[in-house]
């Protein structure tokens, strides 16, 4: 191994996200509220992702007609072409 593989390596470790900032997202997430969620999906209509976190948070609950309810909102909010 040379000094261009160690150099390799250690640019591949630190594009991966620690186990911690990952913990962090996630924990960020689930504070999220009901209003919360719909604030965001206000001004940011395309986000997709956005949408599935939302439609986890009822999931989440146990509110599957909810969440599926949310995903037929989403699929008519998204601007997809």
């Amino acid at each position: 191994m040379n000094d261009d593989d160690d150099d390799d390596i250690e640019q591949i470790d630190e594009s991966i996200p620690s186990k911690t900032k990952l913990q962090n997202l996630s924990t960020n997430i689930s504070h999220r509220t009901q209003e919360e969620y719909e604030e965001l999906v206000k001004q940011a209509p395309n986000d997709s992702h956005l949408w599935i976190e939302y439609m986890q948070f009822y999931i989440d609950q146990a509110e599957i007609d909810r969440a599926r309810s949310l995903a037929e909102r989403a699929l008519n909010s998204i601007y997809y072409r």
